[in-house]
């Protein structure tokens, strides 16, 4: 247990609060003389007092007086409008006719930058650039909050430091990249900036959230039991979250900066998953969703074996992250000088790395190719493999004579180093030897160390193709765009695209989007078809399957499947009324369309498949099954023994995994970690030989469910590859 921290914080307060001990105020640490308060907001700002005493605040830059009553716990909060950037400015509080105040505050830009040590390091460190600058520290317009590094078992409410200015003696002790942060945001804005740093060498991530978003996710808290207790770093989940996070949430700031990871290389295969429940616990404690910008981890050499290059595998996670709305990634391949040592030397081109995302995604500078490119997406012509990046319009370039540490294999699996040619914005892999290419590796090493760079001067972020497992079996797994229902069709194929699917499952209530108010249903103009045929091939996405459809219209049914056809529909997912059989059964004739039959959970017509055999007896035999397992399971079936009943009928799936059987509320978990047995189905599924689309479904997290969608599609690519 750690015992770094006053068990109850208000002793705390009490000792550390007010300098004027008469004082009836107490605020606590974040608000002291030198603070930067966020410009053009309303801050939040809170304190206690006497209880049920009225505080009265008056900002020096207005000439009103806010009013706020004290409650029972002695606690008051309230918010403060600020100006546009300036100050110094005194703010005054009246308690019980006692004044304090609070002095030479300033209202700017304010970023929060945590970690471990590569965020942490600084001149303390011996670090060269952070030396040269101690002897220059005289700028006023920054201001610094560094937070000590104390643990504790429980939420706190303060802590023990308080701002100061960036003098030497500051510096000799702040992160580097923090204070550069700083520097460069303060020249290009000409605003004060407030930099807070909370860091701790050594931690892993799942100490800088709060407990329960690690113990309430079973995968996350088996990974946790497996760090050892080390006397110098707290590993229990929630320890810095509570100490040196907890006291900072409310603080108005402009977001926040992330240079992580190292100590997570152990258990690389969840940490998207971590940080993204990271990111949304600091958000919720904010109450905003603030920007996040991260520092992926450098090249260093952790011992790793040759086939599991465990800092590569991390890096690939951190990537992934990008899913998530206002996050930017950095890439510092370029600026490790040695790949021996964890902490590479070069802090101040990180800090603008870092500052240039904020100044072109926060502050609307106009820069280009501010990030590094990011695989995006490839398509494979002959022997060539064509690769398409984001964040790149102005080109590719190499330093040097070849692109190096790239390479590719075909269907025997061996290894060679790749040629490499630039088009543009595209890069061209390819190998003599090559017929049919199955994987590409770039930079996929613990230290790899490439030379392929946007023009802008930055690097690529390391990436890696490999064909995907389910293709050898005829199965084409994408995704039901009623997933992402809460956004446009437009929108759910760029998601679709970022969990690497290449099919996608359309429905009629979505609207089309980009600029198009029409849906996606037989009414569409010619021009929203020949927009959504233009889209699908520009994002290398296949519109194979269309539904789930019901209607009682004749003249309908025809209107649809005309419709399916132009659009080049494979399969039509439907439940159609029983006296609608017949006319679904010729129109599958007629326009050479499956027609698969979709279940819902009970008390839905067709939620068991003895109804759904009944209902294709002497029909066209382009006629078979939707399989919704996640329904069936709700409905309280065995999704395998419902499969075995359809045996040969089963012509597309609806593919889920659910958190509880028997249950028709039951919500959607990650595949292969609830209750759906998705490795029985998986293998029932290539026992009958099943040929056709699987389509991705994730009813749960609306608004943010990419990420699940993707990690479920990781889950099932592992346990395909894993069957024999």
């Amino acid at each position: 247990m750690y015992k770094y921290f006053f068990k109850f914080s208000l002793f705390l307060i009490g000792c550390i609060g007010f300098s004027q001990v008469k004082s009836q105020v107490i605020l606590p640490s974040v608000f002291s003389d030198h603070m930067v308060l966020q410009r053009n907001a309303d801050v939040k700002i809170w304190g206690w007092g006497g209880r049920g005493s009225e505080v009265w605040i008056l900002p020096g830059w207005s000439q009103d007086t806010v009013k706020v009553t004290c409650d029972g716990y002695a606690r008051w909060s309230t918010t403060l409008k600020t100006p546009e950037a300036g100050g110094p400015y005194e703010i005054k509080f009246v308690n019980r006719r006692i004044t304090s105040s609070l002095k030479d505050v300033l209202i700017g830009e304010v970023w929060l930058v945590s970690g471990q040590s590569n965020m942490e390091w600084g001149a303390q460190n011996k670090l060269q650039e952070m030396l040269d600058e101690i002897s220059k520290a005289n700028n006023d317009n920054i201001r610094l909050l560094h937070v000590n590094r104390i643990a504790s078992d429980t939420p706190q409410d303060n802590f023990i430091n308080k701002w100061e200015k960036a003098t030497d003696e500051r510096l000799a002790e702040f992160s580097a990249i923090g204070y550069f942060l700083a520097q460069r945001l303060n020249k290009e804005l000409d605003v004060p900036i407030g930099i807070i740093s909370a860091n701790w060498g050594g931690t892993i991530a799942e100490v800088w959230m709060p407990d329960t978003v690690v113990t309430d996710d079973p995968i996350l808290a088996a990974d946790v039991k497996t760090y050892k207790v080390a006397p110098s770093k707290p590993t229990i989940p929630g320890a810095l979250w509570n100490s040196m996070i907890h006291p900072l949430a409310g603080y108005k700031i402009a977001g926040f900066l992330w240079y992580q990871g190292e100590s997570n290389v152990g258990k690389y295969q969840n940490y998207n998953t971590l940080m993204t429940k990271l990111v949304q616990s600091w958000r919720n404690a904010w109450r905003e969703e603030l920007p996040f910008y991260y520092v992926q981890i450098a090249p260093y050499d952790y011992k790793s074996k040759p086939e599991m290059q465990r800092g590569a595998l991390l890096r690939e996670q951190q990537a992934e992250l990008l899913t998530l709305h206002k996050t930017g990634m950095v890439v510092v391949s370029d600026l490790t000088n040695d790949v021996k040592n964890i902490h590479p030397i070069y802090k101040r081109e990180v800090a603008n790395r870092l500052a240039n995302i904020a100044l072109a995604e926060v502050y609307g500078k106009n820069l280009q190719d501010y990030k590094s490119p990011v695989y995006k997406s490839h398509t494979i012509k002959g022997g060539q493999v064509i690769v398409e990046f984001d964040h790149v319009n102005n080109g590719l370039m190499i330093k040097g004579n070849k692109v190096t540490e790239l390479f590719i294999a075909g269907e025997d699996g061996i290894i060679k180093e790749a040629n490499a040619k630039i088009e543009g914005n595209k890069l061209i892999v390819s190998h003599p030897a090559v017929k049919n290419p199955k994987s590409v590796l770039f930079s996929f090493s613990d230290t790899a160390i490439s030379n392929l760079f946007s023009k802008s001067g930055l690097p690529v972020a390391p990436f890696r193709i490999e064909s995907n497992p389910e293709e050898s079996l005829g199965w084409h797994l994408g995704a039901q765009a009623y997933t992402f229902n809460r956004f446009t069709f437009t929108e759910a194929l760029d998601k679709i695209e970022s969990c690497g699917l290449r099919y996608v499952e359309a429905y009629p209530q979505q609207k089309i989007g980009g600029g198009i108010e029409e849906k996606m249903d037989y009414k569409m103009s010619e021009s929203s078809k020949k927009y959504i045929r233009e889209l699908l091939k520009k994002k290398n996405i296949t519109l194979l399957a269309y539904g789930v459809i019901n209607t009682k219209d004749v003249s309908e049914w025809e209107k649809i499947f005309a419709f399916a056809k132009s659009m080049g529909i494979k399969t039509i997912t439907c439940e159609p009324e029983e006296n609608m059989l017949d006319e679904v059964s010729r129109l599958c004739e007629k326009y050479n369309i499956q027609a698969a039959i979709h279940n819902h959970p009970i008390p839905s017509h067709y939620w068991n498949p003895d109804v759904v055999l009944k209902s294709l007896v002497g029909r066209s035999k382009k006629m078979g099954a939707a399989a919704d397992i996640g329904h069936w399971v709700r409905s309280g079936l065995d999704p395998v023994e419902c499969l075995q009943k359809l045996e040969g009928k089963v012509y597309h799936l609806h593919f889920k995994d659910l958190n509880e059987k028997g249950n028709r509320k039951a919500h959607d978990v990650h595949w292969g970690t609830g209750v759906n047995n998705v490795p029985g189905v998986l293998a029932e599924l290539k026992r009958q030989g099943f040929k056709g689309m699987i389509s991705a479904e994730y009813e749960y997290n609306w608004q943010n469910n990419a990420p699940d969608v993707k990690q479920s599609v990781k889950n099932f690519r592992e346990i395909v590859k894993s069957m024999k």
